[in-house]
């Protein structure tokens, strides 16, 4: 059986982090999130992948190369529009030669999904299996008409009172190759991927395999997203401290703490919960990092406090401040006195903090009110509260 990752879409409803690379690579615990995807498939067997990638991809394909590197092969194919997956999935056609599975390059920790549905679909010989879960409020998808767990057809947001059923389609699709066929024949429809299933659902032997929804992994799309994905996935990760690493007599490192190759933790420092301190990355005197990921080559400085958030790499924070329920892009430069608020005054709503893209340039002493999403190259000058979305190269200056 092969693989094959559709990694071709852009980050839509994904900003400030829309320019900061495809969002199944951003790293946790060090590595690209589509990296556990490949470890969980080749723990069930599956060797062969084929990536579907943006003809302008400069992240994907030099990251896992040929696949040596992760014990698989790997093949790609370049995908020049954006034309939704079915064509993604033709893009692919000439090198898919057995049956395939398509899961989402962003569902980690789904190895036992995996598993279970390639034995069912291999043991049963059917032509294809598509986990599907239960959704009460159907209409705003499409929902599978079933006989018994066979699929006969999938009605598109069906209206209320005419619901087929209430179960609808996630990742992990299996299909024979000859699906391909009736792919190609909607070729030029805006759904091609939808049309072709209900085709071949109607002649194939097709099954339904129910999952539980509670222990789906979670969509990835928005940013805050990349936290839930963080907290399920340091769950499963034991505490370690590479042998290169240095820390100082002072510092308190809890057991379920991860820390990587070359890192530098100071006097009095407190790595606390499930957290990760990646390669050549300091974390300063005093500072408290709690069960967040702090990317490579990041400096945390003097006395910070970092709380359940997601610092990536090349980040300078000087510290003496508090980032919490965040996400700080890649190469921001962080002044001192930095906080961020991460519940509104009501207390209503999810807690979160600030959401910041690549390369921002933060002053002293600014703060952030909650859910602000401050954009690529930004720049924030000292003293400044930031209220409102700030877009990609915007400034803000506080107001005297």
């Amino acid at each position: 059986m092969q693989a094959v990752l559709l990694m071709a879409g852009k980050n839509v409803r994904f900003f400030p982090l829309d320019t900061s690379g495809q969002k199944a690579m951003f790293r946790l615990y060090g590595r690209p999130i589509t990296e556990y995807v490949i470890d969980d498939l080749r723990a069930c067997g599956i060797k062969k992948f084929i990536i579907v990638v943006r003809k302008e991809d400069d992240q994907i394909a030099p990251y896992f190369g040929d696949g040596s590197r992760f014990g698989a092969t790997i093949e790609y194919v370049f995908q020049e529009g954006l034309e939704g997956q079915g064509q993604a999935l033709l893009q692919a056609i000439d090198l898919i030669k057995e049956e395939f599975i398509i899961p989402n390059s962003y569902h980690i920790l789904e190895k036992d999904l995996f598993r279970a549905v390639i034995d069912r679909f291999n043991n049963e010989k059917l032509d294809g299996l598509i986990p599907g879960i239960h959704e009460e409020n159907i209409g705003e998808y499409g929902a599978f008409r079933l006989e018994g767990d066979r699929i006969k057809g999938i009605v598109e947001k069906p209206k209320k009172g005419a619901e087929p059923s209430h179960f609808r389609s996630t990742s992990a699709y299996i299909f024979k190759p000859d699906f391909l066929k009736y792919l190609k024949n909607h070729a030029d429809d805006e759904f091609a991927y939808e049309a072709a299933i209900s085709d071949y659902v109607r002649e194939k032997n097709v099954r339904m395999h129910e999952i539980d929804k509670e222990r789906f992994m979670p969509t990835l799309k928005y940013p805050r997203h990349l936290l839930e994905l963080r907290d399920k996935l340091s769950r499963t990760i034991k505490g370690y401290i590479h042998p290169e690493a240095q820390i100082a007599k002072s510092a308190i490192i809890e057991s379920s703490a991860y820390i990587d190759e070359g890192a530098k933790i100071m006097d009095g420092a407190h790595i606390k919960g499930h957290s990760y301190i990646g390669k050549n990355t300091l974390i300063g005197d005093y500072a408290i990092i709690r069960n967040s990921d702090i990317g490579a080559d990041t400096q945390i400085g003097v006395r910070a406090d970092v709380a359940r958030s997601i610092i990536m790499e090349g980040v300078h924070f000087h510290g003496e401040g508090f980032i919490g329920d965040s996400i700080i892009g890649p190469g921001t430069k962080i002044g001192a006195g930095f906080l961020t608020a991460n519940k509104r005054m009501n207390r209503e709503g999810h807690s979160q903090g600030v959401i910041c893209g690549k390369e921002v340039s933060i002053g002293i002493r600014v703060s952030t009110m909650p859910e602000v999403l401050i954009g690529e190259k930004a720049t924030i000058w000292p003293s400044a509260t930031v209220y409102k979305d700030i877009p990609h190269s915007g400034t803000l200056k506080q107001e005297k």
